[in-house]
């Protein structure tokens, strides 16, 4: 079911570590950074049942906790922040945009106006 695959990727990427979803390594170093890359989890969930079967309430929980992971990632980014690194700097803007894809993402899980509520508002 759709809906069980979503809420275990969530946990998987709440627990994960912040190696495992910095975005921006070569592809095939971090199985779970590549599938965060937005293209590859819109076909997965396309793959899991799409929008028929797979609700919007479900995503919710996976886009904030990609956007959270995103903010650990940036954390720790920001500790080895070194003005001379570019690497450094280059990871940086990938996390950035990552989760400002994934905050997109949330926003669009609701379809009219009247179901944002507080919190969504604080979080965006």
């Amino acid at each position: 079911d759709g809906n069980e695959k979503v809420k275990l990727l969530t946990k998987i990427v709440e627990l994960s570590d912040v190696l495992a979803l910095s975005p921006s390594e070569p592809r095939g170093v971090s199985a779970l950074a590549d599938m965060l890359d937005a293209s590859s989890i819109k076909a997965s969930l396309v793959l899991w049942g799409g929008d028929d079967t797979i609700d919007n309430a479900t995503l919710r929980p996976l886009y904030k906790a990609v956007s959270n992971g995103m903010d650990r990632v940036l954390a720790k980014l920001e500790k080895n922040d070194n003005e001379e690194d570019k690497t450094v700097k280059m990871k940086i803007e990938a996390a950035k945009k990552r989760k400002q894809t994934y905050m997109l993402l949330l926003l669009e899980t609701y379809k009219n106006e009247s179901k944002i509520n507080s919190e969504v508002t604080a979080y965006a």
